[in-house]
């Protein structure tokens, strides 16, 4: 049910509103997820309740096929110890999603076993089993679109792997599967076809500036022992096989999904680590399972500790933690069975009376026309009833790069954009407060005015005739070095800016594998207080208000007229430097400084 908790529960109810709304994603709302985010989230809607259940039945049917298709019959107790570890220690269902395509890659290489297996008269049976294993591959992007990173290169090397061994209906047979489902699945879910390119060109941008934006440091030794564990795996695979065609296509496709699992864990490093560490050891009790070898038990016993340290690192009370989890899965399912089979209005009852509350508790006036919310808390907003008209990428944090930002920018200024905006000031990662939707500000400054506040929110209404651009003059365009300080011209005067800071090809090349070092801003105010930021490169490409700092609602308020209250917030010096190797990022970057009247 939607929670008061700004940030996630925001965008889990965001998602299943826009489906609602049948907002086209990829050009109406831009995230990392899609229409059927829902099986994902778990999230209850009642306009998007039964994509959830139908597509979530849908998988079920697809994931045990696979799974009792792939683990011979000696090892009858393994399918129960992998539901065990699901219902246990899964805490993000991407380990879940990322081992389908691992374990349909798995059939397809047990499918050619033999010279003559699939010449027998089996050859149809096999050929559609392949063809309906393939089609949750159509489904899984629509949930989140990410998943394709992992799905493409296997369904690609599936496609090679089937031609080499002449097998053309094979190989045939998963693109036809996969293009059919997926778009049998968008056209259910109210999307224009001609969207379908929109939304994947879309999860590009967002995938390109991730990493740079959204990563954080943890434990390395996490970092390291997934990738000894990793590589123990590999060694494991070339010793059982060799170096044939065949083996190095298991290699392939095991490489792929701990790649794919290392970066969705330890990229952001936090709780997402659990993910890395609940894949290796998937990973590890399938590689033995079809691959069974004296030193089989030795590598699980290493994945074993290894796991146990990443599950440990975020769940102190590690025992009664996977007790409660698991009576918590199953309860919750024959919990759900039972309402909605006797009490089938129970949840929509409970959806409308969460929402209720959380209008009390946050109130928000409902006000005539559209709204949007800044810089997330979508949440509160449909809990008020006010008519929701998100901009593209609708949590400010996630516009973090200069494309990205330009979008919401274009929105604002369209004839589409909302009649009221919900703002206030809040960022994730300590980042520097006006970068987040910062090139949207001067729309906001010219194109609305303020009316009052609702608790920590600036109700800003659009203006019947708004004003005209700002118009801006260059100050300077300089190149500066990281690490020094560069002064600031004493002007009573807002100061924005645009930065160019480019990685180096090391950093680029990290940021690829896996994460580079990331930036600081720090800013020298009148008093001589210093504050520091993490400083977001590819939003910064964007013109931000660089001075006066502006940390709250209130200080945005004063932006309309009352610059004097905020001349001890200007900044008089910045200095941008690296939090880690300064080898990831070039030596020098070019500064435009700007002033509007």
């Amino acid at each position: 049910m939607p929670s008061s908790i700004p940030l996630d529960p925001s965008w889990v109810i965001g998602l299943n509103q826009a489906t609602s709304q049948k907002l086209q994603f990829g050009k109406e709302l831009i995230f990392t997820f899609g229409p059927y985010a829902a099986i994902y989230t778990k999230a209850f809607h009642p306009a998007t309740n039964h994509f959830e259940i139908l597509g979530s039945i849908y998988l079920s049917i697809l994931y045990i096929s696979v799974l009792l298709l792939v683990i011979k019959s000696e090892i009858r107790l393994l399918p129960l110890g992998i539901c065990l570890l699901f219902a246990g220690f899964i805490t993000h269902l991407d380990t879940l999603f990322y081992s389908y395509a691992l374990l349909v890659g798995i059939y397809c290489w047990q499918s050619v076993e033999t010279e003559d297996l699939l010449r027998q008269r089996g050859d149809w049976i096999s050929l559609l089993v392949i063809g309906f294993l393939f089609s949750g591959f159509g489904l899984y992007p629509l949930i989140k679109g990410p998943l394709f990173v992992l799905d493409l290169p296997i369904a690609i090397s599936s496609i090679l792997f089937f031609l080499w061994q002449r097998r053309w209906l094979y190989a045939a047979i998963i693109p036809f599967s996969i293009t059919t489902t997926i778009t049998f699945f968008w056209l259910y879910a109210g999307q224009n076809l001609s969207n379908l390119s929109h939304y994947f060109s879309s999860l590009s941008l967002l995938i390109d500036g991730f990493a740079p934006a959204m990563s954080t440091l943890g434990d390395t030794w996490e970092i390291f022992g997934y990738i000894g564990i990793s590589g123990l795996i590999a060694i494991y695979i070339l010793k059982s096989g060799g170096l044939g065609l065949r083996n190095l296509y298991l290699l392939l496709i095991f490489g792929l999904f701990l790649f794919v699992a290392f970066k969705a864990g330890f990229v952001r490093h936090d709780g997402h680590a659990l993910i890395s560490g609940e894949s290796l050891l998937l990973a590890a009790l399938l590689i033995v399972a079809i691959l069974p070898m004296r030193a089989g038990y030795f590598l699980i016993l290493l994945t074993l500790m290894v796991f146990l340290k990443i599950e440990t690192d975020y769940k102190p009370q590690l025992t009664n933690s996977v007790i409660e989890k698991i009576q918590r899965t199953y309860h919750s399912t024959w919990q759900g069975a039972k309402f909605r089979i006797w009490q089938p209005q129970k949840f929509e009852e409970e959806f409308k009376q969460t929402l209720y509350s959380l209008s009390q508790s946050t109130p928000l006036p409902k006000l005539k026309g559209t709204s949007d919310i800044y810089p997330f808390d979508q949440s509160n907003l449909l809990a008020s009833d006010n008519v929701w008209n998100p901009r593209p990428i609708f949590q400010s944090y996630h516009a973090y790069t200069e494309k990205l930002a330009s979008i919401n920018k274009a929105f604002l200024e369209g004839s589409d954009a909302p009649d009221n905006i919900f703002f206030r000031i809040e960022t994730i990662d300590g980042r520097f407060p006006s970068e987040d939707d910062g090139a949207s500000w001067p729309i906001l400054l010219t194109k609305y005015q303020p009316t009052g506040f609702a608790g920590k929110y600036l109700i800003l209404k659009k203006k019947t005739v708004p004003l005209p651009p700002l118009s801006t003059t260059l100050i300077s365009r300089t190149s500066q070095r990281l690490n020094d300080w560069v002064e600031l011209p004493n002007l009573d005067q807002q100061i924005w800016a645009s930065m160019n800071i480019e990685q180096s090809w090391i950093g680029k090349i990290k940021d690829l594998l896996f994460k580079s070092s990331p930036l600081v801003i720090s800013g020298r105010l009148e008093d001589g207080l210093i504050k520091q930021f993490r400083l977001v490169a590819g939003s910064a490409k964007a013109p931000f208000l660089l001075t006066p700092l502006i940390e709250n609602s209130q200080e945005f308020n004063l932006l309309y007229g009352d610059m004097k209250s905020l001349n001890g917030k200007r900044i008089k010096a910045i200095s941008i430097w690296v939090d880690g190797s300064q080898r990831d990022w070039q030596k020098t970057y070019e500064l435009s400084l700007i002033t509007n009247k």
